[in-house]
């Protein structure tokens, strides 16, 4: 059979293979990329909505169980999870705390908050976290994230903020001002003399 013609010139057999033949070849990922990589996608799995629901319903029946049955039973549900999720270990840290465990509850808050716990539970944690500090004497790092997260942020949980702040000044000796807070935020929820309270509690504050 004749050779098709073309205008280009006739490349030699081994060289028009070699040209068909060529790939592209990614270059050598190293092994530390390779375990951020991985780390990434492993924190950026959420938990689906039926997961959710079943923490929900455990920890709506959490007084029919025994402290130790409760946990074995997050550590379940967690286990579903990458080890080391934030979620997880937000949800051990609170169950941890709920049966008075807190040196145990705030090792978890802390690293859920090291490995970016997403923003719907960060505040929560927060005030927790916040509060087992209290529990556990560390009184002062407890009034300087309360105090960071009143002035940074504003949703339902300001009087939670409040109100654990007010604990950990009344600690700290500072009752006066914890007063001041407590009642500050009381006097936003009152059917009347709402002004006259608000104004008493920042006389309180500046005392």
């Amino acid at each position: 059979m004749a050779r098709p013609q073309s205008n280009g010139p006739i490349l030699p057999q081994h060289r028009l293979h070699d040209r068909c033949a060529f790939t592209y070849r990614r270059p050598p990922v190293s092994p530390t990329a390779q375990v951020i990589s991985a780390s990434i996608l492993k924190f950026m799995i959420t938990p689906g909505r039926d997961w959710e629901r079943r923490m929900a319903d455990l920890w709506a029946v959490f007084d029919d169980h025994e402290p130790a049955d409760f946990l074995t039973k997050v550590g379940e549900l967690t286990g579903e999870l990458p080890a080391g999720h934030p979620v997880a270990e937000y949800e051990l840290g609170s169950a941890y705390d709920s049966i008075g465990e807190e040196a145990e509850a705030a090792a978890h808050y802390r690293n859920a908050f090291a490995a970016g716990l997403d923003e719907d539970r960060r505040r929560q944690a927060t005030i927790q976290f916040a509060s087992t500090l209290r529990n556990l004497g560390q009184v002062e790092e407890s009034a300087a994230l309360l105090t960071a997260e009143r002035d940074a942020a504003s949703d339902e949980l300001d009087d939670a903020v409040t109100a654990f702040l007010a604990l950990a000044l009344t600690d700290l000796g500072r009752e006066r001002e914890a007063a001041g807070l407590a009642l500050q935020a009381l006097s936003r929820h009152l059917p009347r003399y709402n002004r006259s309270l608000s104004n008493y509690a920042k006389t309180l504050m500046e005392q």
